[in-house]
Parts: C-alpha cells; sequence; structure tokens
C-alpha cells in the first residue's frame, strides 16, 4: 500500500491558521510563530541542502506556539525548515545571511 502523499502547501492545510518564520533571510535568531485549528503534535527540524539535520526539536502537543529558534552556529547559506504537524509537513527554504 503506498504511502499518501505529504502535503507541502501550507494554503492546503485547513487545520493551520497561521505558520510565519522571520526574519528570513536571518542571522542569529528565526522566529517559528505557529497557530492551529486544533491540538497536534509538532516538531521542526532544519537541514543543510545535503540532507542532513542540523537541528530538530519536538514542542509536543500545542495549537500555538512563538518559538526563537537559535540559528547562530549556522553558516551563510541556504537551508530547509521542515514543520511537521502530525505527519503533515510544510517545508520552507531558510537563509542566513550574516
Amino acid at each position: 500500500v503506498p504511502e499518501p502523499p505529504i502535503d507541502t502547501n501550507i494554503e492546503e492545510l485547513s487545520w493551520v491558521k497561521s505558520l510565519e518564520i522571520a526574519p528570513n533571510p536571518a542571522s542569529t535568531n528565526v522566529s517559528l510563530a505557529v497557530e492551529l485549528a486544533s491540538v497536534k503534535s509538532l516538531t521542526y527540524a532544519i537541514y543543510n541542502v545535503e540532507g542532513k539535520r542540523l537541528l530538530f526539536k519536538n514542542l509536543g502537543q500545542i495549537n500555538k506556539i512563538n518559538e526563537n529558534i537559535d540559528v547562530s552556529t549556522l553558516s551563510n547559506g541556504v537551508y530547509i525548515l521542515q514543520v511537521e504537524m502530525d505527519k503533515e509537513v510544510h517545508i520552507q527554504k531558510l537563509v542566513i545571511n550574516k
């Protein structure tokens, strides 16, 4: 049985009221603000362009959060920020520019 497709388009995730990542480009910190229609399990991860996971955090069961992510140890470049909410995934390019 094939796996269902992973939805990466936030506009198609009806239970997501808002998801903001700012600033982007960033230098030292990024704010991840998420508001969901109901309580969901939420995790986020940052990957480099080779696909290596550099940072991961499980925020647990939430419906609203404003998380400050320290990116000061990352070098200048392009990264992938993946936000997973109960197996639904949103992926966004994150640029680090110091």
